[in-house]
């Protein structure tokens, strides 16, 4: 289901307001940067702005245009991945993190690519890299390559980037957290200053040439919106109503406002609509011989309806009553 704009800026601005009120969980403004970054990049909200000029300095000395992203390429050394051998012995698939430390300031980047080679700069001033995969992976000996996106404005005080840091590590779970306090393992796998050029290279992130994610594909069972029939008037988005822990969906309301000169007729004197379930997701509502199909964002309860009618204002309401929807 497609969601106009207005109506996903309220919800992007709703998930912001909680997560600013919602404090007990001091991590999360660490995870902040990475979470910016990826509803930046993939056009679900617009999170954060770039100062007009950035300073040419650092990692930007040779840029000539400096974009809203980076993309960071760490390459940890053979010989610092004997402790993630450990890691990977004792909980297999361990969860790894990349770390930058600005200043006072830990972010933490979870959406990460990682792979065995050596990746190599053509050249300084070149934002193209050659990579030399190791298909051997743990039983070769090249280093760990792993990359992921920065938002440019965590670089923004040239002074504070001198002094900043990236790393790698493993997530601090609580199965990890387990084995770093019993075992004595160090879950920080590497780490070094970001202007180090041996070990670090930044490039320029394009952006996505869609801002805007693809629809999913229907599912098979979902009718054509081409085939819904819309006789009597002027359908609004579905809207949901959610219990009071916010999990579960207890309502789904679809109201449209009856636009047809002879529905109005025979609506106003006194014709009583009719609701019946054609499918799955979609809602029949009948007067006289005009139809008007509601399609739901998920599987209804045809029987569970509730109908609100207004005869005066010109609209109908069909609420569907459910409380299976689990809004995760």
């Amino acid at each position: 289901m497609a969601i106009p704009d207005d109506h996903w800026e309220k919800v992007m601005d709703r998930f912001f307001s909680i997560k600013s009120e919602y404090i007990s969980m001091p991590l999360d403004a660490c995870h902040y940067a990475d979470l910016s970054e990826q509803l930046n990049r993939h056009g679900l909200a617009h999170t954060r702005s770039l100062p007009l000029q950035l300073p040419k300095t650092g990692v930007f000395a040779q840029w000539n245009n400096i974009p809203l992203t980076v993309r960071v390429i760490l390459t940890i050394p053979r010989h610092a991945l004997h402790a993630l051998e450990k890691v990977v012995k004792l909980i297999r698939t361990p969860l790894l993190q990349c770390d930058v430390w600005v200043g006072s300031q830990h972010h933490i980047f979870s959406e990460i690519q990682a792979t065995f080679g050596r990746t190599v700069q053509i050249d300084p001033d070149s934002s193209r890299v050659s990579f030399e995969q190791d298909d051997a992976g743990w039983h070769g000996v090249s280093p760990l390559s792993v990359s992921f996106l920065l938002p440019t404005n965590l670089l923004t005080n040239e002074y504070l980037m001198e002094s900043a840091r990236v790393g790698f590590s493993v997530m601090c779970t609580p199965g990890a957290q387990a084995l770093e306090i019993m075992a004595g393992l160090d879950l920080h796998i590497f780490s070094t200053k970001l202007m180090d050029r041996t070990s670090v290279i930044v490039l320029p992130q394009s952006s996505l040439p869609n801002n805007k994610p693809p629809l999913a594909p229907a599912p098979a069972s979902a009718p054509n919106r081409s085939r819904l029939l819309r006789q009597i008037g002027e359908c609004e988005p579905a809207s949901a109503e959610l219990d009071e822990q916010c999990e579960l969906v207890t309502n789904l309301t679809i109201k449209f406002t009856v636009t047809n000169p002879k529905v109005i007729r025979r609506y106003q004197g006194g014709d009583t609509p009719k609701v019946l379930q054609i499918s799955p997701c979609v809602m029949r509502v009948i007067i006289d011989r005009s139809v008007q199909d509601l399609l739901y964002p998920f599987p209804v309860m045809g029987r569970q309806h509730k109908i609100r009618v207004a005869r005066k204002s010109l609209y109908i309401e069909v609420r569907q009553r459910q409380s299976t929807f689990n809004s995760s």
